[in-house]
């Protein structure tokens, strides 16, 4: 069973991508423990791996750390660990906005009101199973999504900042 993700601060994140490791037949456990003692009160863990990392699960759990996983495609996973202690504390500590609402533009869609890593994954199942240009209305700047949709032959087209702080973010298929 995969536990939810709380509401972690999206800047708060710590990119570890053990890929090519793995790839390279390397063993990236160390890294991973390493990165994970490190995590600051509020952090996350975001490791990339082109497989669930089951075995993992355990060791983390041991070290006082919940998950949740998510495939891309059949080898290419993202896992995001993070203390359970603090896992209450984030779902009630999320920041509410400072300014009202702006409507999202009639030909956007409002991803919005998903929880991390909810608005991510819609667009790479946009990506994925629509495969049509779109602009998708978000919380804040989708820092990781270029990198992710590149992978994919997609870009992260010009932004544009609504009054209330949230971003329109066009994505379409490389050079189109």
């Amino acid at each position: 069973m995969n536990p939810p993700f709380p509401d972690f601060d999206p800047s708060r994140i710590i990119e570890l991508d053990v890929r090519d490791i793995l790839r390279g037949g390397g063993e990236p456990l160390p890294q991973i423990l390493a990165a994970a003692d490190r995590l600051l009160s509020g952090w996350v863990l975001h490791l990339r791996s082109p497989f669930q990392p089951v075995p993992l699960y355990a060791v983390m759990a041991e070290r006082g750390f919940r998950h949740h996983s998510t495939m891309f495609a059949g080898d290419d996973w993202s896992t995001w660990f993070w203390r359970a202690s603090e896992e209450a504390e984030a779902t009630h500590t999320a920041p509410a906005p400072a300014l009202p609402r702006t409507p999202a533009p009639p030909d956007a869609r409002d991803l919005r009101d998903l929880p991390p890593p909810e608005p991510l994954l819609a667009i790479l199942a946009h990506v994925q199973d629509v495969g049509t240009a779109c602009r998708m209305v978000l919380p804040y700047a989708p820092t990781p999504l270029a990198t992710l949709l590149d992978g994919h032959g997609w870009e992260v087209g010009p932004s544009e900042t609504l009054a209330d702080g949230s971003v329109v973010v066009a994505i379409r298929p490389r050079g189109g």
